[in-house]
């Protein structure tokens, strides 16, 4: 009985001792399987905790040292124009000959500037063939009728034609350009031009008939009241080597003024 009671109190000496020992220290000992662990709180080099940035920081006592943060806004000033360059304007648009037949009728008059150029009341036909928006294939058919050629003092001399004297017709052809895009303004009012060559026969009364090879030169503006009908004026010249029967050779030079109608189909 005595030797039991000693190996009990042995015992209980034993386990109190254990249990001293475990919360004196406080490292656990190997393959512990408690889930406590007791972390010393992190300090930097200067004493004092890190805070998340623009609060502050906090050192070892709990005081908030608080750093005040400032934000700048920098006000920016930019200045605009407005710019008009000039290939974004859309070219206006113009009234065209439909094409690709073109026929117009023209009356004038024909100022001769030689013997051998007859000129008066002229009355012109002209058919052109559009090639594109701005050239046509052109022919040129005109006739001029004027007062009686003024013979000459000497007998046997050819009538002297010119001024709006004799009579005269013309069978030409060439090329003609239509400026249907310039100059840009609002109306449609555009110059056109006429380059042609051919006869021009010379009819006098006697038989100093005869004819001149001639290059004409012509210039106006058109008026397009649609696509297929216009209005026009028209200046010419018309020169080149003349052949007259008893005369032979001279020169051939007039002057043209028309104005005509015009329409395309």
């Amino acid at each position: 009985m005595k030797r039991f009671f000693l190996i009990s109190a042995s015992l209980f000496c034993f386990l109190g001792s254990s249990v001293a020992f475990a919360q004196g220290d406080p490292t656990l000992p190997p393959g512990s399987d408690s889930s406590v662990v007791t972390v010393p709180p992190s300090e930097s080099p200067t004493g004092k905790v890190s805070v998340p940035e623009g609060v502050g920081t906090v050192d070892a006592t709990g005081t908030v040292d608080a750093t005040a943060v400032t934000t700048t806004t920098e006000e920016t000033t930019i200045l605009t124009r407005t710019v008009d360059p000039g290939y974004l304007k859309v070219t206006l648009p113009r009234l065209s000959a439909r094409g690709p037949n073109l026929v117009s009728a023209s009356l004038g008059l024909r100022a001769g500037l030689t013997d051998n150029s007859p000129g008066g009341f002229l009355f012109a036909v002209q058919y052109a063939w559009q090639v594109s928006r701005a050239f046509w294939l052109d022919s040129h058919f005109a006739a001029a009728f004027g007062g009686r050629c003024e013979p000459t003092d000497e007998i046997g001399k050819p009538t002297i034609c010119g001024g709006l004297s004799g009579f005269g017709a013309d069978a030409l052809v060439g090329i003609m350009m239509q400026f249907l895009n310039w100059p840009a303004w609002n109306i449609p009012l555009n110059p056109y031009a006429r380059v042609l060559t051919g006869v021009s026969f010379i009819i006098s009364n006697g038989p100093n008939d005869g004819a001149a090879i001639v290059v004409r030169g012509a210039g106006g503006l058109r008026y397009a009241f649609s696509d297929e009908f216009s209005v026009g004026a028209e200046v010419g010249l018309l020169m080149g080597p003349s052949f007259r029967n008893d005369v032979g050779s001279g020169g051939f030079a007039a002057f043209d003024f028309l104005l005509s109608a015009e329409f395309s189909f």
